[in-house]
């Protein structure tokens, strides 16, 4: 009895010891799939809208940490303040839809977003002669169907005069929307479940690596989005199309503006970064009543390197949205009143100055 015991201690010793030296060498290897990097995924909910999929909550508060600490949405669901349906008299509204560079994912403020000072500063252009209302419509990680959906049943009722599309470069991809969906529904369950095989996947690297290579189900999802949704059109392509066709039976301007990546330096963009700029300008040249702007030029002569703007590669940050919006008054002015050449504020120098730029000009 003693000899089977001693037996069966060195095996489930031998047995502890090969699992521990595999989930040391899992963590070193980091074979995929990865897991996804935590979001604040209370601020989103599952979408009745088959073609939006998801969207943000209502009411929601002070859902996360840092700049999602003051998250806040309206009626409608989107990171803005609540808008009237009827337009006051002499008021021309303009709506910007995109993904998380529109709505400002790394700026705690919502009054420091490009939406904001465009407001601000086109009223103060026309000096009270014409009201200037902008909307602020970006859901974080939309493709540009999704975006153009939510003009469609969130934004035409406010009956715009312009609509701003900003295209990020990753808009071509399918992986935010769907990643953030299925974070609902898995990570809801596994981080709130306290059993024991859900408790090895949160904690062990190698539960994890297993959990997915043989438990994973097809992108079944994304598979039919693509399919019944897309048509097997890029959501870029396609997205257009449907944007030209709400203006045509709507009647409103539309201006699309392209953000770079902001790289430590524009000056050596990648051939892989750059395609998808010269995708867009294709897409976009099929459509010449749009009015079009790639915005890496205009960042690319700022005096200060492109991380200077940006919170991370692709997001704004204060000082950002200001030269952003600096950029933006051309091409909206133009728009709206052609004949018409908007003061363009200084450059802001340093960002200890963004509020003395806002209230100086």
């Amino acid at each position: 009895m003693k000899k089977y015991c001693k037996k069966l201690c060195l095996a489930l010793t031998s047995l502890l010891l090969s699992i521990l030296f595999a989930e040391v060498g899992t963590r070193v290897v980091d074979p995929p799939p990865h897991p996804l990097a935590p979001i604040n995924i209370n601020e989103l909910q599952a979408s009745e809208n088959p073609v939006l999929v998801y969207d943000y909550r209502f009411p929601s508060s002070g859902l996360g940490e840092g700049w999602q600490a003051e998250f806040q949405t309206n009626p409608d669901g989107l990171r803005d303040r609540k808008h009237e349906i009827v337009n006051p008299r002499a008021t021309q509204r303009i709506i910007c839809i995109g993904d998380s560079t529109t709505a400002g994912n790394g700026v705690k403020n919502i009054d420091d977003r490009f939406t904001a000072h465009l407001e601000e500063w086109m009223n103060r252009e026309t000096s009270g002669t014409i009201n200037h209302e902008v909307f602020n419509m970006g859901v974080t990680g939309y493709q540009t169907v999704q975006e153009v959906e939510t003009l469609r049943t969130k934004g035409l009722k406010y009956q715009p005069d312009i609509v701003i599309l900003t295209v990020c470069l990753n808009d071509f991809r399918m992986g935010g929307s769907f990643f953030r969906i299925k974070e609902l529904d898995s990570r809801n369950n596994i981080q709130t479940s306290r059993s024991l095989s859900h408790w090895l996947i949160r904690t062990s690297r190698l539960a994890f690596f297993i959990h997915h290579r043989l438990f994973a189900q097809p992108d079944d999802l994304e598979s039919e989005y693509r399919r019944i949704q897309l048509e097997g059109e890029c959501p870029v392509e396609r997205g257009m199309r449907q944007l030209a066709e709400l203006q045509q039976k709507e009647g409103f301007e539309v201006c699309v503006v392209v953000l770079p990546i902001f790289r430590d330096s524009l000056d050596d963009y990648s051939p892989r970064n750059q395609e998808p700029h010269d995708q867009v300008a294709k897409i976009v040249s099929l459509y010449p009543q749009f009015h079009f702007a790639d915005l890496k030029s205009q960042f690319q002569k700022l005096p200060e390197p492109p991380p200077y703007y940006a919170c991370d590669r692709l997001h704004l940050n204060e000082v950002g949205h200001i030269e952003m919006t600096k950029m933006l008054l051309p091409i909206v002015q133009n728009a709206l009143e052609p004949t018409v050449t908007p003061r363009v504020p200084e450059t802001v120098s340093s960002k200890d100055e963004v509020d003395d730029s806002i209230s100086r000009n």
